[in-house]
């Protein structure tokens, strides 16, 4: 997942370096903020998830600042940054509308696990009792999501272009693909 990431950025597959570092950014970006944990009760539980998603990515804007700038040609670093912070919050955000949705506790995501097994420990895990993932079951997720990210030029992804082409924030860009 984290190559398919990378290259659908710099267009080119990453050195081992680079995939270990984005690998790291992912992880240390994982976490929501308080902040931002208490917007999800200003939505009705039922409310359609998309939307809950869409505007919680809009939300990244506003509680970072330093990385909601259209300026990624100069600075690079912040670019694979925001990238990676809404790559790995994504995922944090929707076991967090699920579990919202259901009425159970959040769980915090962990550093150590890898990206699938993170997510699938964020969505079942239970308060004292953590959820290990069977490897076919995460192996099978991440093939989805790689599945998924390369749908190249369907309607959300021509969405966030064309908003991320009006220099929009990484953020309200992503935010306006969801929503498409």
């Amino acid at each position: 997942f984290v190559e398919t990431a990378y290259l659908i950025v710099y267009g080119e597959l990453p050195s081992a370096a680079k995939r270990k570092e984005f690998g790291q950014l992912l992880r240390q970006n994982a976490a929501i903020e308080t902040q931002m944990q208490r917007i999800f009760e200003g939505f009705p539980k039922d409310a359609p998830p998309m939307a809950i998603l869409s505007s919680i990515v809009a939300s990244l804007a506003a509680h970072y600042p330093h990385l909601a700038t259209n300026d990624f040609q100069k600075d690079l670093a912040n670019f694979d940054l925001a990238a990676a912070m809404a790559i790995s919050k994504v995922r944090t955000i929707g076991a967090m509308i699920y579990r919202y949705q259901k009425g159970l506790p959040y769980v915090f995501p962990k550093q150590e696990l890898p990206f699938c097994e993170n997510f699938l420990h964020m969505m079942f895990s239970e308060p004292y009792q953590d959820y290990t993932a069977a490897p076919e079951v995460a192996r099978a997720l991440n093939l989805l999501l790689l599945l998924h990210a390369d749908h190249e030029q369907n309607c959300s992804t021509s969405t966030v272009r064309m908003v991320g082409s009006s220099a929009a924030n990484l953020f309200a860009s992503l935010s306006a693909g969801v929503s498409a």
